[in-house]
C-alpha cells in the first residue's frame, strides 16, 4: 500500500533548530597532512581543497546565520554554485559543466573525508551540512550530465504530478514496501515500471549516493531514479545518461529531506 504522508514545508524549519542550536566552533586550520587540506573552518566558513585520484576539488561553504548557505564546488574546472535556504529554496548553476565518474568519485571520498574529521561541523552547522550533502547529491547525477541553472522550491513537491502513481500523496515510501517505481529510456521514451522494495539493496530510494549516513527518508521520485539505473546500467559513480529526467525530478525530494521529512 502507497503511504499517504505528505510533510509540510514547516518541517524544513526544524533544520533551523538543528544548526542553531550548534556550539561555537573553534576557529583553527587543520595542518595534518592527506588529501583532506583545510583552509578555513569556523562558526561560518569551511574551505579547502581534497584530492582523489585524478580529481582535485576545491570548496567553499559558507552561512552566517545558519539560515541560509552558499556553496562554490570546483571539480577539475567544473564549477558548481549553490544556494540553500532554511524555508527549502535551492538555487544551483553549474555553468554547463559536465562531471564524469572519477568526479563522482571524489565527491563521494570528500563527503566521507570531511564527516570523519569534521563530525561536528556536518552534523552541527548548516555549511557543513550543505557542503557534504550537495557533494552527495551531485555525485548521483548520469554520467556526462550537464549542470545548468535552476531554482528548486520544496513547495513545488506539494503540487500534483501527472505521471502514473507520482503524486503529492505519494512521497514518501515506506522501507520494505513494494511499491511500482515508473522510468523511460531517455527523456521522454518509452515508459517502463519495475514493482520494487523500497529500501532494497544499495538503500532503494534515498536521495543521494548508496546507503548515506545522513538521511533515513526513502522517496518516490529518488527510488525510480534509483530503479532507473538499475534498469540500464549505471551507479552513483557513473550513473546512465539514460536516466536524467529521473535525476532531474528528484532534486525536490532531495531538498526536503535536508529535515525529516517522513514519519518514521
Amino acid at each position: 500500500m502507497v503511504s499517504t504522508f505528505v510533510g509540510s514545508s514547516s518541517t524544513l524549519m526544524l533544520l533551523a533548530g538543528l544548526v542553531g542550536g550548534a556550539g561555537c566552533v573553534g576557529d583553527e586550520v587543520d595542518t595534518v597532512e592527506g588529501p583532506l587540506q583545510i583552509t578555513a573552518v569556523d562558526g561560518t566558513d569551511i574551505a579547502g581543497t581534497f584530492r582523489h585520484g585524478p580529481s582535485t576539488i576545491t570548496f567553499a561553504s559558507r552561512s552566517n546565520d545558519q539560515q541560509h548557505a552558499s556553496l562554490r564546488l570546483d571539480i577539475d574546472g567544473a564549477v558548481i554554485d549553490a544556494t540553500y535556504d532554511a524555508a527549502g529554496v535551492l538555487t544551483e548553476d553549474g555553468y554547463l559543466s559536465a562531471l564524469y565518474a572519477e568526479d563522482h568519485a571524489a565527491l563521494i571520498a570528500l563527503r566521507d573525508a570531511v564527516q570523519t574529521q569534521y563530525p561536528e561541523i556536518v552534523t552541527g552547522t548548516l555549511q557543513g551540512m550543505f557542503l557534504t550533502r550537495h557533494a552527495d547529491w551531485v555525485a548521483e547525477s548520469p554520467v556526462g550530465y550537464t549542470f545548468g541553472a535552476r531554482r528548486v522550491d520544496v513547495q513545488d513537491r506539494l503540487q500534483d504530478r501527472t505521471t502514473n502513481d507520482d503524486d503529492k500523496d505519494t512521497t514518501c515510501l515506506w522501507p520494505g514496501s513494494w511499491y511500482n517505481a515508473y522510468y523511460d529510456a531517455g527523456n521522454g521514451g518509452a515508459q517502463w515500471y519495475w514493482t520494487r522494495q523500497a529500501n532494497s539493496g544499495s538503500c532503494l530510494g534515498r536521495c543521494g549516493a548508496g546507503c548515506n549516513w545522513f538521511d533515513d527518508d526513502i522517496m518516490l521520485d529518488c527510488f525510480e531514479h534509483d530503479t532507473c539505473l538499475d534498469h540500464f546500467g549505471g551507479s552513483s559513480l557513473g550513473g546512465n545518461s539514460n536516466c536524467g529526467d529521473e535525476y532531474d525530478h528528484a532534486v525536490a525530494e532531495y531538498v526536503v529531506t535536508y529535515a525529516a521529512w517522513c514519519p518514521y
